[in-house]
């Protein structure tokens, strides 16, 4: 069967033949056996920048770096005498004196007599493919110096949970770091050996929370780890041992600074009832012989202090959030909201505020806390009135964030503004005279929430009441259990 139709004529074939030469992405060009050019191909235009008229009838030489042109006549000597097929790669020299590295692929076409008459050579441009393997080979050197020069313990595993790359910091952490049976470490093995419970390395690898576990060094090590493309795992040990003792040596400082300023303020309250009561003893001996400035001195003195009295008990109040044990446990709200309305009563009846309780989902907390939390946040709302009837509700859902407690009030409101500022310690938007107070209770509710683990925050606008809310977890773990 032929293998061109018997319509086409030798011309014909010839232009078939240079028109898919034309049309092909590999280089193709073919040297005579006086090493002149006869075929040079629109992929050879492109990768060297000269056209074919430039390059029909010339030597190859000028494609060729000078440095190389040595080995390059042996090759097409070695060519000319009959060695194909035969395979190289060479740099070819652009006209803009680039270069391109060429994979060639050489034959020949010979003479009934078998001498060789043309050499034909089919490239294929690497340039692109040679410059990226050698960047990724820039790139995989970055990364093992980044890894070698770190004090954390680095692995990273492949797809098939072996590792495949670790640094000298591991190494020496994991000292006879477990092997499986072939020598090498296994992600599986790591986890179990070093944490014990798999569904805690999930954490570490689903959710990217950080485990600690300690090893035989008795160090403290914090495992974090993250899934990287291709299904492999990045883990990275840091060691945290100093840091957990200084942590734990500044608890204790804290501690005793807490329990030297709760005594200290415990013991200030015996001189202010001393200064009041000799105070209120001398006004009454010689109360008829002073005169309208006198008396006025004798109010400041008294006023003064048992403001000061109010405020050693607010700050005693507040030292003892964390001075105290909390114990956590499932707390019936409406007893609780009960439990505090009695508590208010006195300042519930006087200024006649209805109290509404909407739905009161139960909560695993501190039981002394959420009453002395709800115990502020409705007594607040109950003061900041400007003389109208308070209305507070109080409600308490389950939500999937987590148990929301919400109390809303008619009062005065709020500048968002100063929505954050509230919560911090003496900070007072009001006057002592407009409404009385040390500027305590907030920042009380946020200590509670906060050993809580939760967050508290309010919505509001002045003159249109004021509602807080406070969310804390459903149900708490095990290393909150007592707070």
């Amino acid at each position: 069967m032929p293998l061109v139709a018997e319509s086409f004529d030798r011309d014909d074939e010839l232009s078939f033949l240079s028109t898919v030469l034309d049309t092909v992405d590999a280089l193709v060009i073919a040297l005579d056996r006086d090493r002149r050019i006869v075929r040079f191909n629109r992929a050879c235009e492109r990768a060297s920048g000269y056209s074919a008229e430039e390059m029909l009838g010339e030597e190859p030489w000028m494609l060729v770096p000078k440095e190389e042109r040595r080995a390059f006549e042996l090759i097409v000597d070695f060519l000319l005498a009959g060695n194909v097929p035969y395979s190289v790669e060479t740099h070819w020299q652009a006209k803009d004196g680039s270069r391109r590295l060429i994979a060639w692929t050489n034959n020949a076409i010979v003479s009934d007599s078998g001498a060789v008459q043309y050499v034909i050579g089919t490239g294929i441009d690497k340039t692109g493919q040679r410059d990226a393997e050698e960047q990724a080979r820039r790139n995989d050197r970055l990364l093992r110096g980044a890894i070698d020069n770190t004090d954390a313990g680095i692995v990273i595993f492949d797809a098939g949970g072996l590792a495949a790359i670790w640094n000298s910091a591991f190494e020496a952490m994991f000292p006879g770091h477990a092997l499986s049976n072939d020598g090498s470490l296994h992600l599986t093995d790591h986890l179990k050996e070093r944490i014990g419970d798999l569904d805690d390395a999930a954490d570490i690898l689903g959710a990217g929370s950080p485990i600690e576990f300690g090893t035989a060094g008795e160090r403290t090590i914090r495992c974090s780890g993250r899934r990287v493309l291709g299904g492999g795992t990045i883990l990275v040990h840091t060691d945290i041992s100093d840091l957990k003792q200084a942590q734990a040596a500044l608890e204790k400082t804290n501690q005793e600074l807490e329990q030297f300023a709760y005594l200290a303020l415990h013991d200030l309250k015996e001189p202010l009832r001393s200064i009041t009561g000799f105070c209120e003893l001398l006004r009454e001996k010689h109360g008829g012989d002073l005169d309208a400035e006198s008396n006025r001195y004798f109010d400041f003195v008294t006023d003064g202090a048992n403001r000061l009295t109010t405020l050693v008990q607010d700050l005693l109040s507040y030292a003892r959030v964390d001075s105290e044990d909390r114990k956590i446990g499932r707390i019936d709200c409406r007893e609780t909201l009960e439990e505090v309305i009695r508590h208010l009563e006195s300042e519930i009846r006087q200024s006649g505020a209805e109290i509404e309780a909407g739905p009161m989902s139960p909560v695993w907390a501190d039981h002394a806390g959420i009453r002395l939390l709800l115990s502020n946040l409705i007594g607040n709302a109950i003061k900041y009135q400007e003389g109208g009837r308070p209305r507070v509700r109080v409600a308490a859902e389950n939500r999937p964030e987590g148990w929301t407690l919400s109390v809303k009030d008619n009062g005065i409101g709020i500048d968002p503004r100063h929505a954050d500022r509230i919560f911090e310690p003496f900070k007072r938007l009001h006057t002592r005279q407009a409404f009385p107070g040390s500027g305590i209770g907030l920042a009380i509710c946020k200590k509670i929430v906060d050993r809580h683990h939760g967050r508290i925050w309010v919505e509001s606008a002045p003159g249109q009441g004021a509602t807080f809310y406070v969310a804390l977890p459903t149900r708490p773990s095990e290393d909150r259990a007592n707070l």
